[in-house]
């Protein structure tokens, strides 16, 4: 239990960092909308990124106590399959 509580309190910095990031990328992908500005004119990229911006950290907090390469090889791996996808799909 208590190497349970510890990886915790480990990854909380990563987990915290991540949900930051995604909260100013949200931030600003939304001012591009709003603003008529690149992403939000092209909605390929829009989608794409989106997807990546939504994807990762939520991955991130859900293998936060599983901290090994292969995991973040596969974060990285979803990641670029859905922006790849959804550019792909919107084009």
């Amino acid at each position: 239990m208590e190497q349970n509580a510890t990886s915790s309190r480990e990854s909380l910095p990563v987990i915290l960092a991540a949900a930051v990031v995604q909260g100013w990328a949200l931030f600003g992908l939304h001012h591009a909308i709003t603003t008529q500005t690149w992403p939000a004119t092209n909605l390929a990229w829009l989608l794409a990124l989106y997807s990546v911006v939504v994807l990762i950290p939520v991955t991130i907090q859900l293998l936060g106590r599983s901290d090994t390469r292969a995991s973040r090889l596969d974060n990285c791996r979803a990641a670029d399959h859905h922006f790849l996808l959804l550019w792909l799909a919107s084009r």
